[in-house]
């Protein structure tokens, strides 16, 4: 029986989810940007930000102004002029009084590479509306650079961002910025111009190219009972320089995840509601907010989440340490790439519930014919289906099989064969 499951129909919450992933009937793949798209008219809806500086003691706020910036209006524009309007504080550069500065910070909706900037005024105002002193700043949104950046806008003690300079100018006569990059990963763009006459009609971004970082995983996919899981095997694309890990994880519960209220009982936390009935992520999210405990992984129920499989191997074997009814995979893009299909076998009911194995002895001297025992010990259950073979990889041909038994008793020549390749 062969079931097919749509990459949008696995994109479901709960588990299942997806970031600057481009999903498609045949396919998902990393969002990708062109050059001729400016971005900034559509970087709120796409859950980016852009928001003014709107003083110390406020810290970085949406400006309903800065709206003109990004109508595609060359009619429309934001002033220079200062205090912001209303009662939100002077925006001071620095942390100093002696200049008076208006900042616009972008955040995209994830890391892309850049590829140009454009400030411009309304035409026929570039000469005597143009910005006089301005600083242009960026970075990648890498959380462990935070901090070491060359310049930074605190609010409040923290860090509300930091940035390395791209260009800084204190005399400048251009009426339209024209900043040109070659693929810098970024994703926060600050600009920092000094108060005056100017006018900002549209103010652009560009970018060229895929999401340096986009992921999907699945939902939780119910297999409806226990089974064994064949090899996984797959088929898709890479561009030079990406990178798509692949991942995968079973469990016995359609919940990967365990759920702790907060008793305020000192830092004790239970995994039980005030009735003592088990959490479950719906009565997790009724409780109120200081209640609510954490959420961590269900180790318990769950396996890990496998290592990367490797793309250009197109198949990767599965090991679980036990036949399992639930199962959750997850693609992360690195620079671009494509994932068509990713398929696997299932046995149902299971081979066996659980099955160990050894081999001795663990070590023999090399370019000799040696001779090892294999012990295998199965876990066959009700309803498990059993097995009548059993296949070894070796890293060198098996030169013949002697003897086999079961439960200690040898089994006659004619009762078994084995097939050496």
């Amino acid at each position: 029986q062969f079931v097919q499951l749509s990459w949008d129909e696995l994109d479901e919450p709960p588990f299942g989810r997806s970031h600057l992933v481009d999903i498609r009937p045949d396919s998902i793949r990393p969002e990708f940007l062109p050059d001729t798209l400016n971005l900034t008219p559509h970087i709120r809806n796409a859950g980016g930000i852009i928001n003014g500086w709107a003083g110390y003691g406020r810290g970085f706020q949406q400006e309903p102004e800065m709206a003109t910036m990004w109508d595609e209006d060359l009619e429309t524009y934001y002033v220079g002029q200062a205090p912001f309007i209303g009662d939100r504080g002077t925006p001071y550069c620095g942390n100093t009084r002696d200049t008076v500065c208006k900042y616009v910070w972008v955040t995209l909706s994830g890391v892309f590479p850049l590829r140009s900037v454009r400030v411009f005024p309304p035409p026929g105002t570039e000469e005597d509306r143009h910005i006089t002193t301005y600083t242009l700043g960026i970075n990648d949104g890498d959380p462990l650079k935070i901090g070491f950046r060359e310049r930074e806008i605190r609010y409040e003690g923290y860090i509300s961002v930091d940035f390395d300079v791209v260009t800084e100018v204190l005399e400048n006569t251009d009426g339209v910025l024209e900043f040109e990059f070659s693929g810098e990963p970024v994703q926060n763009i600050v600009f920092i111009a000094q108060v005056g006459r100017w006018r900002i009609a549209e103010f652009e971004i560009y970018a060229d190219g895929f999401a340096v970082n986009s992921d999907y995983a699945s939902s939780v996919i119910d297999l409806g009972q226990a089974a064994t899981l064949g090899p996984f095997t797959w088929s898709g694309a890479l561009h030079p320089g990406a990178r798509l890990d692949l991942r995968v994880r079973s469990g016995a519960t359609p919940d990967p995840h365990i759920y702790y209220r907060n008793t305020f009982r000192g830092a004790e936390r239970s995994r039980y509601n005030a009735e003592g009935s088990p959490l479950v992520r719906s009565t997790y999210f009724n409780l109120e907010a200081g209640e609510q405990g954490g959420i961590a992984p269900d180790v318990e129920n769950w396996s890990p989440w496998s290592s990367p499989l490797k793309f250009s191997a197109r198949a990767a074997d599965f090991a679980t340490p036990r036949p399992r009814r639930y199962l959750q995979f997850r693609a992360d893009f690195h620079s671009g790439g494509r994932l068509d299909y990713l398929q696997f076998p299932v046995t149902q009911p299971p081979v066996a519930t659980r099955a160990v194995a050894e081999i001795e002895p663990a070590r023999v001297h090399a370019g000799q014919t040696s001779r090892f025992r294999y012990l295998l010990l199965p876990d066959i259950r009700v309803g498990d289906q059993g097995f009548d073979r059993i296949e070894i990889a070796a890293p060198s041909r098996i030169d013949r099989v002697e003897s086999v038994a079961i439960d200690g008793v040898s089994l006659e020549p004619s009762q078994w064969q084995a097939d050496i390749e």
